[in-house]
């Protein structure tokens, strides 16, 4: 905790104070916002895909003679976080389960994008942070890349749109992290600067660095991310889950 209080001090530039006995020899940093990504920060896509694909996999008799458990695991590998088109990540999968079939590919695709939405879950702990910040009166957001249809629809099926400021999509923005502009839009909208938003993401380049090099304070939440090598190291902070960023934030008075 006192190494989160001094690297939290040093982003916001803090000066220390002396009361005696304190845990945190700081005063209350001056976050006004907390803005967030949505894909494996608030919205736990991978755990939310391997439901849908179960339930994908039980209609399509055509590649019954592969596991449930395979099927999921090659798709998540394929996909790449999210990273990857669907339009080429379904023929790329039934070629490797040898099941070569335009027709099938493209159905599978747009079961993807009817059928998602409605297996979306949020990450432990994050709807218990959002309802934190609101009652300490603290401005949230998300800043997301991707479609924005898509990515709206898992927002309005996690009920994100009732516990947060702002939202801003890259393909609505026309803009994607890790560009500093997208960051600076999100704090304009808010009637803040960068300097005043803390932002959480799970992505290195696209969220930590990205907000970085727009002026915000970060926390890296991995979730299953690694840093990549050789990029810049890790400018702010970096905590295992959304539940203990929480009991962070409450512990130096945020």
């Amino acid at each position: 905790m006192a190494q989160f209080c001094r690297r939290l001090r040093r982003q916001h530039h803090v000066k220390p104070y002396h009361r005696q006995n304190h845990r945190c020899r700081t005063s209350r940093p001056m976050i006004k916002a907390v803005l967030f990504d949505l894909n494996e920060t608030l919205f736990d896509r991978t755990g939310s895909l391997r439901l849908f694909l179960a339930d994908q996999f039980k209609r399509h008799e055509a590649i019954a003679h592969v596991g449930v458990d395979d099927f999921v695991d090659m798709f998540l590998t394929l996909d790449a976080r999210g990273t990857m088109p669907k339009a080429e990540v379904y023929p790329s999968l039934l070629e490797h389960l040898g099941q070569v079939d335009d027709v099938l590919a493209e159905t599978m695709v747009q079961e993807y994008f009817d059928g998602f939405p409605h297996f979306a879950k949020m990450l432990p702990d994050g709807e218990e942070l959002l309802l934190y910040l609101r009652q300490k009166q603290l401005h949230t957001g998300i800043i997301s890349n991707g479609m924005a249809n898509q990515q709206m629809r898992n927002i309005y099926a996690l009920k994100l749109d009732l516990l947060v400021d702002g939202i801003l999509v890259s393909e609505t923005e026309g803009l994607r992290k890790p560009d500093p502009e997208i960051f600076w839009r999100a704090a304009s909208r808010l009637s803040l600067k960068p300097e005043d938003c803390l932002f959480v993401g799970d992505n290195p380049l696209a969220d930590i660095l990205g907000a970085h090099g727009a002026g915000m304070s970060t926390i890296w939440v991995p979730n299953g991310a690694v840093w990549p090598d050789g990029a810049e190291p890790n400018p702010g902070l970096e905590v295992a889950s959304l539940g203990k960023v929480h009991k962070m934030l409450v512990k130096i008075g945020v």
